[in-house]
């Protein structure tokens, strides 16, 4: 189980962390490619986020908290988004911050 998957908004662009936090330059890179991911599939970047985490290999499953109604839709909306594989790894490297050997 992932909590805080959208890691209290951080993957949707919606909280930012002070650019000289050491996490601050790979965040950046993540978010460029869940907005370009998103862009590719009609959806936003947190939906892009959760679709990475549904379609995990571990068969993760993201817990999603909210008091907003429309934040649940949003995040419920993931369970229709199918990612390619290409897709899949590359968030997955750009969450790592560098390429697999």
């Amino acid at each position: 189980m992932a909590y805080s998957p959208l890691a209290r908004g951080l993957l949707t662009g919606g909280r930012a962390l002070p650019a000289d936090d050491p996490a601050h330059r790979r965040l950046q890179g993540l978010l460029g490619e869940l907005r370009r991911c998103a862009g590719a599939h009609g959806c936003t970047p947190g939906q892009a986020a959760l679709a990475w985490l549904l379609a995990h290999p571990a068969g993760v499953v993201p817990v999603v908290g909210s008091q907003d109604p429309e934040h649940i839709r949003e995040a419920a909306e993931a369970c229709h988004l199918c990612l390619s594989r290409d897709d899949w790894y590359r968030l997955w490297v750009a969450a790592r911050g560098a390429a697999l050997p």
